[in-house]
């Protein structure tokens, strides 16, 4: 067990309407809290009571601190509830956005494992969990990928969309999905990639100026019926692809004179022209 002072010098632990009661190391911290409020309000009728019932000791799992995995153990209060017409005659004590009920973990630890399990996937993130001091099945990783929240897009202004397929299952089942390019967010997943069902959404938008796709007739025609409004082009990457099948298009006509050219460099300079590609990182 260490002392408050020892404890704070490993940096700020804070929740807001708690106080530390101690603080454990033994191959993890552990932080004891209890919360400072003297009353709750019954979660059905709303009623605040200070009528204590009881209290129970609740584990969660925090962000890790250092080379230490953290958990919080929470003791928590039980009530009477004092309104004699509400159903549920005792509850128990809610708490800030930081803990919710039921939860096993914190809400800054959940966010943090979503944004990680967005960026690089929860596969990967599951291989390098026990780094980050934290242990974590795939499902339970991917549980907490699915509290991503996408904006309403009724809120927002679209003005450069891209439109791509994605698949429910390779080779058997593909949908659509829409992208914000200024956001670079996902905004809407289409059940299919049917004219009338992506024709449909984008005429709900008709503030759409620019949309990026790729080759296929489904969508070009979708965005003609859906946004004629919008100047269509292709996606990054088909720009990049159709340009080197234009380079090797074009090269492939000069097949004959780049082999007589190869053939007559000497040794010499052939070592010449390869330091100096190297040198200028060619």
């Amino acid at each position: 067990m260490i002392s408050l002072s020892t404890f704070s010098s490993f940096g700020s632990f804070e929740f807001d309407g708690f106080s530390v009661d101690e603080s454990n190391i033994v191959k993890k911290r552990i932080i004891h809290l209890k919360s400072i409020s003297p009353s709750g309000k019954c979660p059905c009728c709303h009623t605040e009571s200070n009528a204590k019932h009881s209290y129970y000791v609740r584990n969660l799992k925090d962000l890790s601190w250092s080379d230490s995995s953290v958990e919080v153990s929470l003791k928590v209060k039980k009530f009477y509830c004092k309104n004699i017409h509400c159903s549920r005659k005792i509850f128990t004590e809610r708490f800030t956005q930081e803990i919710q009920p039921y939860a096993r973990s914190t809400t800054r630890l959940q966010h943090q494992l979503m944004v990680l399990g967005l960026t690089i996937g929860v596969r990967a993130l599951q291989r390098i969990s026990s780094h980050l001091q934290l242990e974590y099945s795939t499902s339970s990783l991917l549980r907490f990928a699915h509290l991503f929240q996408v904006n309403d897009t009724n809120e927002l202004t679209i003005n450069c969309l891209g439109i791509d397929d994605w698949a429910f299952k390779k080779q058997v089942s593909y949908g659509t999905i829409l992208v914000n390019l200024e956001t670079r967010q996902p905004i809407a997943l289409l059940p299919d990639r049917k004219v009338e069902t992506v024709s449909k959404w984008l005429l709900a938008h008709p503030e759409i100026k620019i949309i990026t796709r790729d080759g296929s007739s489904s969508y070009a025609s979708a965005a003609t019926k859906g946004a004629p409004q919008a100047e269509q082009i292709s996606d990054k990457w088909h720009l990049l692809d159709n340009l080197s099948a234009v380079i090797r298009s074009y090269l492939e006509g000069y097949k004959s004179d780049i082999r007589t050219v190869c053939e007559n460099i000497s040794a010499n300079e052939h070592e010449k022209l390869k330091s100096t590609l190297l040198s200028q990182k060619i």
